[in-house]
């Protein structure tokens, strides 16, 4: 029953939330710049956060009714300098400054339009600032993946209930059984796109691919449904991918370290994986996730998505035992 209460919802273009679910942030204004204290910036206190709308197996999690790393960076108007809100009040010394003015003059080139960067920008700016300042490479990976997930918000809009790999393959499969009915074109193209979502945020590019292109074979399709096709086609090929592969790489360098505690190393061999997996990377997914879950220290949650995860790249069912490594 809950499958089906789910799929339901899904349905229904994955609408809304409660006022009471609301994510909810306080502007804080006037605030000096650390790059330029004569520069004044908008920054955000959280007040309320959730995450009723699930979760992906990336750890990307949900709320309804935005999503808090839509405001986690601030932003200094003009130079750009950006950082995670908590680091605003941190100062730069002489040499700090300076290093982080060249990194942003070179970052400022890359974007389409330097005076209104995107949420997705405005993470790539804070990576760069991070970056230039010498953070480790764990603390690098980290903000590399929240960027990708700002990119996969706008490619999936506001969700529900995908609360990890196993649900979002029930839900996959709940899906195809829907499209087996006698459903109108309308009512098809609908079934097909939140598919299509739903695939892309579980990692599953082939099947979203699929779903994209039945759907835009069901046309013709009105404006909306093709600047949402183009939307997702855009952050699943050009977008999202090179965020999460810059967040591997630093995963890849954190572990190489040696500096990690054990359930440090558990997280970043599981999220290690995890990237591979949706990068395509299939067979040192699969070996990724085996050695995640052979490490100490790892998040029951993550184990139990590594699991089914395994599963799903050995062909088992989930809650199979493995096959042999």
């Amino acid at each position: 029953m809950r499958r089906i209460a789910a799929w339901m919802t899904v349905v229904a273009w994955f609408g809304g939330g409660s006022a009471a679910q609301a994510v909810r942030v306080t502007p804080v204004d006037n605030l000096p710049c650390p790059l330029d204290p004569a520069v004044s910036v908008r920054g955000f206190r959280k007040v309320l956060d959730n995450s009723v709308g699930g979760w992906d197996a990336d750890l990307a999690y949900y709320g309804k009714e935005g999503q808090w790393r839509t405001f986690h960076v601030a932003t200094c108007p003009g130079n750009l300098f950006s950082v995670y809100q908590e680091h605003l009040s941190q100062p730069l010394d002489a040499r700090q400054k300076k290093v982080v003015e060249a990194a942003l003059t070179k970052a400022r080139a890359k974007l389409k339009d330097p005076a209104n960067p995107t949420v997705t920008e405005r993470h790539v700016l804070a990576a760069t600032v991070y970056e230039a300042l010498g953070m480790p490479p764990l603390f690098l990976a980290d903000v590399w993946l929240e960027a990708s997930w700002t990119a996969r918000d706008r490619a999936v809009g506001e969700t529900t209930l995908l609360e990890g790999p196993a649900f979002t393959r029930r839900l996959l499969e709940a899906g195809a059984g829907e499209l087996a009915k006698p459903l109108t074109p309308a009512q098809q193209r609908t079934v097909r796109f939140n598919l299509a979502r739903i695939a892309h945020r579980g990692g599953y590019g082939a099947e979203r691919d699929a779903h994209l292109a039945a759907f835009e074979a069901l046309g013709p399709l009105s404006p909306q449904e093709q600047k949402a096709l183009a939307i997702v086609r855009e952050v699943a090929r050009v977008e999202e991918p090179p965020l999460q592969r810059e967040a591997l790489r630093r995963y890849r360098e954190a572990l190489a370290s040696g500096a990690l505690s054990p359930k440090e190393t558990a997280r970043a061999l599981y999220l290690t994986a995890e990237l591979q997996r949706r990068l395509g990377a299939l067979a040192e997914a699969k070996a990724g996730f085996a050695k995640a879950l052979a490490a100490p220290g790892l998040d029951p949650m993550h184990a139990e998505m590594a699991r089914a995860l395994l599963a799903e790249l050995e062909g088992r069912p989930v809650g199979a035992a493995p096959g042999p490594q």
